[in-house]
C-alpha cells in the first residue's frame, strides 16, 4: 500500500516525453541507493526514506514521459527529491487532491479535465511543496493505519 504521486511534462494540454538525463541526474545526486528493477527503480534516499519509482529507463533508450513514485513516508528530503526531479523533467507534480506546479510551470499547460478535478497551485520551493503535500500524506497515512490495524 503507497501513496501515490505523479509527475508529468505536460504542454498545450498533450502528455510528451521529456529528456530524462537532467532528472537521472537529481536521482543520482538524492538517492543513496538506486537500483533498476523490472517496474523501474528502487530508491533509497539520504535519509532512510525508500521509494518505489515506476518508470521507463532514464537512460533515453525509450521515451521518457515522467515517472509514478510509491511513498511510504513522506520527509523533507523527499519533497526536495520530488521537487528538483519536477524542476528537472519540467513536471506538474500531481497528488491525491493536488496538482502543484512548479517554476514556469503554466496552468494553461495541463488538461481541462484535471485543472477542474482538484485544485492546482504554484509552488515555489521544495519548503512550499512539502507544506503542499504533507495533508495529503497523513490523511492516507491515517487510513493505512486504520485498514492494517495499527
Amino acid at each position: 500500500m503507497s501513496w501515490d504521486v505523479y509527475f508529468v511534462h505536460f504542454e498545450n494540454e498533450l502528455w510528451p516525453p521529456v529528456d530524462p538525463k537532467p532528472v537521472l541526474a537529481v536521482f543520482e545526486r538524492y538517492c543513496e541507493t538506486l537500483q533498476r528493477k523490472e517496474h523501474g527503480y528502487d530508491c533509497k534516499l539520504r535519509d532512510g526514506l525508500e521509494i518505489e519509482i515506476y518508470s521507463a529507463p532514464l537512460d533515453g533508450s525509450e521515451p521518457f514521459d515522467g515517472p509514478m513514485f510509491a511513498f511510504r513516508g513522506f520527509t523533507p528530503v523527499a519533497a526536495r527529491f520530488l521537487y528538483e526531479a519536477a524542476v528537472a523533467g519540467q513536471a506538474t507534480v500531481i497528488a491525491p487532491g493536488i496538482t502543484c506546479l512548479v517554476e514556469e510551470t503554466k496552468d494553461t499547460d495541463l488538461p481541462k479535465d484535471l485543472r477542474k478535478s482538484q485544485p492546482v497551485i504554484h509552488v515555489g520551493d521544495a519548503d512550499e511543496l512539502y507544506a503542499a503535500l504533507t495533508e495529503g500524506f497523513d490523511g492516507w497515512r491515517r487510513y493505512r493505519d486504520h485498514v492494517v490495524g495499527r
